[in-house]
């Protein structure tokens, strides 16, 4: 309905149901929410009688996205302290550590890395220059008198020279028919001894045997 004052502008006249306004006249809002209140509170009628899920169903779906992105931020923040802490207070060391820190960056979201191969002659090349830092670095040390063992470990493992150390002298003995050389001495199994006892004895009766 339009009404048209004595100066010539029409105004509006919304008509609504009044029981419907009796409902939310004596109405508390102790444990309404806050969008309820400013719903109730505005000078739009239409609001106020329009129906509850419709005015609350928009921002609860934003708040909702939004708890829930904080969560998951949350979480992943959770989650990559933890791990900071773990290796802070872990005792592994070296090789070790390097694969268990590479696995939780995985399971954080990091790309696995390939490894790739190198052609021989380049791989040796890399291996002496390493070896030279390495002797370079612990000579360094033992010249300021800070070189102890566990510094010198540490220096191998940053190098990777243990593990080159471990290849290397993994079969430094040479392998002999009757035994085996290493460090200066040869050592024979009782029973490659046995075996060469008495070839003689052994030959006449394979003789006699034929």
């Amino acid at each position: 309905m339009n009404i048209r004052s004595r100066e010539g502008v029409s105004r509006k006249v919304q008509v609504v149901d009044a029981t419907e306004i009796d409902k939310h006249s004596g109405k508390k809002f102790e444990g309404n929410t806050k969008q309820e209140y400013k719903t109730f509170m505005s000078s739009k009628i239409e609001n106020v009688v329009k129906p509850k899920h419709e005015n609350a169903k928009k921002p609860e779906s934003k708040e909702e996205d939004e708890d829930k992105k904080k969560d998951l931020e949350l979480k992943e923040l959770l989650s990559t302290s933890r791990i900071i802490e773990e290796l802070s207070n872990s005792a592994v060391a070296g090789k070790d550590r390097l694969n268990y820190m590479n696995k939780k960056m995985i399971q954080l979201g990091l790309d696995k890395q390939k490894k790739i191969k190198i052609p021989r002659d380049q791989f040796y090349i890399a291996q002496g220059n390493r070896l030279k830092k390495a002797d370079r670095e612990i000579t360094q040390n033992r010249d300021r008198g800070i070189l102890t063992n566990s510094v010198k470990r540490q220096i191998e493992e940053k190098y990777s020279i243990s593990e080159l150390g471990k290849k290397k002298h993994k079969k430094a003995g040479v392998n002999l028919d009757k035994g085996r050389f290493r460090n200066g001495t040869l050592f024979v199994s009782k029973a490659a001894i046995r075996k060469n006892e008495n070839p003689v004895s052994r030959s006449v009766f394979r003789k006699k045997k034929a």
